[in-house]
């Protein structure tokens, strides 16, 4: 999946909650502060998208140097910070919905469109909830974070590096990837489809779709770890991709092999210096296939081998231009055909989001804004050592992986 795709036009970002903001107005100012210099030093993130009328998906920033002001929204929410903190802080929750319900999310129509939003949400009962989004057409969640990391750094009144802006490329993975791994592959790069729709054959789905959240603790992480030997992301997408394919069944999937998108960070397969800097969909969805045998005969572990196998193809130069070039096994044509709809995994467990500090302490919670897109899974860490992974299913397929033993076993739905 590439920048500028259908499906990445939604916001993606993090919301951070506070129990006790001394001082709103303070609090929006330090906000205010870091917009600023973060803004100042890469102005794209004051621009708004644009389709360029080529009818072919792509868009453009357009943005002033200097770049006009990005306000942080405040607005006041009906609810408290202890009714989020008894829903969980959960995106889809009832008690959560006046803080996410007025933060943007899925826009087929671009034009106009923010790069940037940040807004400061007061509670009811003091608390705070700080909210950054950006445009997922250019940036994912590492790329969000690593603007929110710079406006907290600005907010406290650090000093940004004069020689170090973001930046933002609508199609840097191809444009990089070519200069840097493969000439030939060029050609073949825009024809990848590592993210394929689901298949044509309707299954018994039942109930709207919603967003929902799996947790695993950090008890059960360490337990899922052990008992499949490897370490995290491995281990939460063989999980996931084993229960999936039970729950296909149980709606009346009779494919011959499921599927599934694991994250691989493609950086490590360009220069460093190129990418100083750099606020982009670096995070590409490895598509990955596996019989039915394979998947549900087999052990846990002997699944997490074999994902670990699949991200293995991509460790090398070789499996990058295998992909770029099309020689690599790419499930999508057979998806196409199937009953079986791939599910799509992302993570960013490994950034330190909970520790940012935008000048008025750390936070008491963070939860992230995923992206209301059928079959897609974002998984996050938790600030006790545990992970939490946002679903947008319709009921029934969720009922079905909340009662699924093996998953359970580990986590639990909600």
């Amino acid at each position: 999946m590439f920048p500028g795709e259908n499906r990445f036009r939604a916001y993606i970002g993090f919301v951070w909650f506070y129990a006790r903001a001394a001082d709103d107005a303070a609090a929006a100012a330090a906000l205010q502060r870091g917009v600023d210099a973060v803004v100042a030093q890469t102005p794209a993130l004051s621009g708004r998208l644009r389709e360029t009328g080529a009818g072919d998906g792509h868009l453009a920033v357009d943005y002033a140097d200097p770049p006009r002001a990005v306000a942080v929204e405040q607005r006041r929410a009906a609810c408290s910070f202890a009714e989020l903190a008894a829903g969980d802080f959960a995106q889809h929750g009832r008690e959560s919905a006046a803080v996410f319900a007025g933060l943007p999310s899925a826009t087929p129509q671009v034009d106009g469109q923010p790069v940037l939003v940040v807004q400061a949400v007061a509670l009811s009962d003091g608390g705070l909830a700080v909210a950054i989004l950006c445009h997922h057409v250019l940036m994912d969640g590492a790329g969000t974070f690593a603007v929110a990391e710079r406006i907290a750094r600005a907010a406290r009144g650090e000093q940004l590096h004069p020689d170090g802006p973001l930046w933002v490329d609508r199609q840097p993975v191809r444009r990089l990837l070519r200069q840097h791994v493969s000439q030939a592959a060029a050609a073949a790069a825009s024809e990848v489809a590592v993210g394929a729709e689901p298949g044509t054959t309707p299954l018994a789905v039942r109930g709207e779709l919603r967003q929902r959240q799996i947790w695993i603790a950090r008890t059960g992480l360490e337990a899922l770890r052990r008992d499949c030997d490897c370490s995290t992301t491995p281990a939460v997408l063989a999980l996931l991709w084993r229960a999936w394919a039970r729950a296909l069944e149980a709606h009346g999937s009779r494919s011959a092999e499921f599927y599934v998108g694991g994250p691989v960070d493609m950086r490590a397969h360009v220069d460093e210096g190129a990418l100083r800097g750099y606020l982009g969909n670096f995070i590409q969805a490895l598509p990955m296939a596996a019989p039915r045998a394979a998947l549900l005969d087999a052990a846990l572990p002997a699944v997490a081998a074999r994902v670990r196998s699949g991200f293995s193809q991509l460790s090398t130069l070789a499996g990058v231009r295998a992909l770029l070039d099309a020689t690599f096994d790419d499930p999508s044509p057979r998806l196409a055909g199937s009953d079986s709809p791939l599910l799509a995994f992302s993570s960013i467990a490994h950034l330190p989001f909970h520790s940012l500090d935008f000048g008025f302490a750390r936070a008491d919670a963070v939860r992230m804004r995923a992206l209301d897109s059928p079959n897609m899974v974002f998984a996050f860490s938790d600030a006790a050592g545990g992970i939490r992974a946002n679903f947008f299913l319709p009921q029934s397929l969720f009922d079905a992986l909340a009662a699924d033993p093996e998953l359970v076993r580990y986590g639990r739905l909600s």
